[in-house]
Parts: structure tokens; sequence; C-alpha cells
């Protein structure tokens, strides 16, 4: 039967395994009957995440779906043959070594890129706009991810006349803390660039 192991850096089902396996249907594959899928969570830890690609590559499967930048590190540094289905809203699949080039990625990974950076700068527009008086605004982020979003929020700063605050968090451990960084400062709003540990604490 052939086996897919989903790697999600989350603690449950996110609204993409349920589109993914939807999509499989379509296509005449049946979990339980034609198909076998393992679900593994890793509830926001690499280690974690390692751990279970390293179990993949050791149980033979035939496919590893990726959820995430993180994940999809952990599976192409686990192998190189079995083909890596990845999702990933938050990267530049380029930028981040992932591919050698978008018409030629080479490699065992296909999948979904959405990299949009230039949404982080528009979205420093909304408090500009709302908030009369606005100078300083804080940028929540995850480290671990693609810089592109952020240097696109600098550009975009510079424009609006804006100062960023930059606050990183890089586990659910971090994030009360991050929170109390902009309130102590007075910065005038929040923007939080999209990682899986947004997902995560959601």
């Amino acid at each position: 039967m052939f086996q897919i192991v989903e790697l999600t850096p989350t603690s449950g089902p996110e609204e993409q395994q349920r589109v993914f396996r939807q999509a499989l249907r379509e296509l005449g594959y049946v979990p339980g009957e034609n198909i076998r899928i393992e679900e593994r969570f890793a509830a926001g830890s690499e280690d974690r995440l390692r751990e279970y690609a390293t179990e993949a590559v050791r149980l033979r499967v035939d496919v590893i779906f990726a959820i995430s930048s993180i994940a999809i590190q952990a599976s192409k540094a686990a192998t190189k043959t079995i083909p890596i289905v990845g999702l990933d809203v938050e990267s530049d699949p380029v930028a981040s070594g992932f591919v050698a080039s978008l018409a030629r990625p080479g490699g065992n990974l296909t999948g979904v890129f959405l990299d949009l950076p230039e949404l982080s700068g528009k979205g420093l527009q909304l408090p500009k706009e709302a908030i009369p008086g606005i100078t300083r605004v804080a940028v929540l982020r995850d480290p671990r991810m693609d810089p592109a979003p952020l240097r696109a929020a600098e550009v975009a700063a510079r424009s609006l006349g804006l100062r960023l605050q930059i606050v990183e968090a890089g586990g659910s451990g971090d994030l009360e803390g991050a929170f109390r960084v902009p309130v102590r400062a007075r910065s005038g709003a929040l923007m939080i660039i999209p990682s899986p540990l947004g997902s995560i604490e959601n």
C-alpha cells in the first residue's frame, strides 16, 4: 500500500491536511483503502521534526508531505531520494536553498510555495492610515524564517516614515516576553510576520 508521512510543526491537524486528503480522494487515493497516511505533529519542536523525518526514511515511505519551511528543511536533511511534497507560505524556495532554481529545481522536492514578502510591506500601511501620528511599529518574527518579509517591511517603513522595532520569538516559550517588548517601548502597533509558531499558538 502506498504510504505517505505528513510532517507538520503544529500540535494538531491543519486545514492544509484536510485539503490534501480531499485532493487525494479526487485522484482516486482513499486513505485506508489504497493509501496509508501517517501523521506526525511536532508541536513546535524542530528536534521532533528531525526525528520524524528520520523515522520516515527508516520506514521507507513513498512520499513525505512537509508543511512549512522548517518541516521541509528537516525532510531534505533526512533524505535525498524520497520525494518530498512541500507546502510553504513563508519563504522563497531558492533563497532558502531548497531548490537550485524555479526553472530547474533539481533534487527530490516539489510542492507549493507562496512567498509574498511585499504583503509585509503593505501590512504597515494600515496602522499608518488608521492611527494618527504613529511613528513606531513593532514587528514580531520567527528568526528561523526567511528574512525576505522583514526586508520588505523595512523598505516600506522607510517610505512611510515609520520606525520598526524588531522582536524575535523562536518558540512558544518566547512569546510572553516578546509581547511585553512593544508595550514597554510604547510602539503604536504590532505586526506579526506569519510563521508555523503563529499557527501553533493559534
